[in-house]
């Protein structure tokens, strides 16, 4: 009998509210999948170095503007390490410049998303992440 895998999804934004939306999304609508969220890049990336869930995660949701490490130096770190470049990775982000647009894509995001306004919108903006990297 083959095991499904459980999808693993990373989430790093400074937002704690936001972090706590999403992770009220992935519990109620997509409880099949792992949730972790992080409050800043250095705690994602210790993570990831010492391999803290077993697992590399199936995706990464990004914020772009953060402390200590922005999404910029996060992507730059991914695009760094021979297994991390591979982990797709979303940024939902508040900026509207197209230079950070832009720069997200050459540095390897598939994707960059305006932060939702309502939870409605978060809701849909999650169920569509999951479906064009998970599913």
């Amino acid at each position: 009998m083959m095991k499904i895998k459980t999808p693993l999804i990373y989430m790093v934004d400074d937002d704690e509210h936001q972090l706590d939306l999403v992770k009220h999304i992935f519990g109620r609508y997509h409880a099949d999948c792992r949730f972790r969220s992080f409050r800043d890049g250095a705690d994602l990336i210790i993570h990831l170095t010492h391999r803290l869930d077993k697992q590399l995660p199936d995706l990464i949701i990004l914020d772009w503007s953060m402390p200590i490490l922005s999404g910029k130096h996060i992507l730059e770190l991914l695009n760094m390490d021979q297994e991390w470049r591979h982990i797709p990775v979303v940024v939902l982000s508040a900026s509207e410049l197209d230079e950070h647009r832009t720069l997200s894509y050459k540095l390897g995001s598939k994707a960059f998303i305006a932060k939702a306004e309502t939870l409605q919108e978060l809701t849909d903006t999650i169920a569509l992440i999951r479906e064009l990297w998970l599913d």
